[in-house]
């Protein structure tokens, strides 16, 4: 998260808003087994404060327990499609 509030101007608290303010509009995909099946992925896609700077976020979700892993925050590699976003 750090990178990308070097690379634009944003703030962490600006990233740390996108990822509170996540709804089933910004769902990417998921639920999928890990390699080990202890978590399950899913991903999201939002936009940054007034930048808009789309980012990726990919957490990992433990099977047995509580555990939430956010592992993955960048910029989009590719175009995401949000199956739920109007």
């Amino acid at each position: 998260m750090e990178d990308l509030a070097l690379v634009y101007d944003i703030e962490v608290s600006d990233i740390e808003a996108a990822i509170s303010n996540l709804t089933t509009e910004n769902y990417y995909r998921g639920i999928d087994p890990s390699w080990s099946a202890d978590f399950n992925v899913c991903a999201f896609c939002t936009n940054i404060a007034e930048a808009k700077i789309e980012i990726y976020l990919k957490y990992r979700l433990e099977v047995n327990g509580f555990q939430i892993l956010l592992f993955s925050n960048h910029e989009p590699d590719f175009p995401m499609k949000q199956p739920f976003k109007n």
